[in-house]
C-alpha cells in the first residue's frame, strides 16, 4: 500500500483552490466572517429615578460570623409549617435563614454544655 491516499490527496487539492490538473479554480467571493459591523450608535440609557426621600433605609444585614471560618454545608428537611414560620420570621426581622439557624444551634449547643 502506498504512503498517501489519492482520495486524500485530492481533497487536500479542492481545500487548495486546485483542480484536478493542478491549476488554480477560481472561487465565489465569499463574504469576510470578521468583518466589524457598521458603526451604530447606542441609545443613551434613561438615568434612573432619584431615591424617594419617604422610603425607609433597609439595615444592612451582617454576618454573624466572621468570613474566613471555614464552612460546612448541612442539608435537613423541615416540617412545611415551621419552614413557613421560620421564613415569616426571617423577612420582618430582615434576617437570614443562615445565620439565624446558626445562632439557634449555637445556643442550644451552649446550654446543652457542648
Amino acid at each position: 500500500m502506498s504512503g498517501k491516499d489519492p482520495k486524500f490527496g485530492a481533497l487536500l487539492d479542492i481545500a487548495k483552490g486546485l483542480d484536478q490538473r493542478g491549476e488554480t479554480t477560481e472561487r465565489a467571493a465569499e463574504p469576510a466572517v470578521n468583518a466589524p459591523p457598521s458603526p451604530v450608535e447606542p441609545e443613551p440609557l434613561p438615568l434612573p429615578a432619584p431615591p424617594s426621600t419617604t422610603a425607609k433605609p433597609k439595615p444592612a444585614i451582617i454576618a454573624a460570623t466572621p468570613a474566613k471560618v471555614e464552612r460546612k454545608l448541612i442539608s435537613t428537611r423541615l416540617p412545611v409549617d415551621l419552614h413557613k414560620r421560620l421564613k415569616r420570621y426571617c423577612l420582618e426581622s430582615e434576617r437570614n435563614i443562615e445565620d439565624v439557624l446558626e445562632e439557634l444551634i449555637e445556643e442550644h449547643l451552649r446550654a446543652e454544655g457542648y
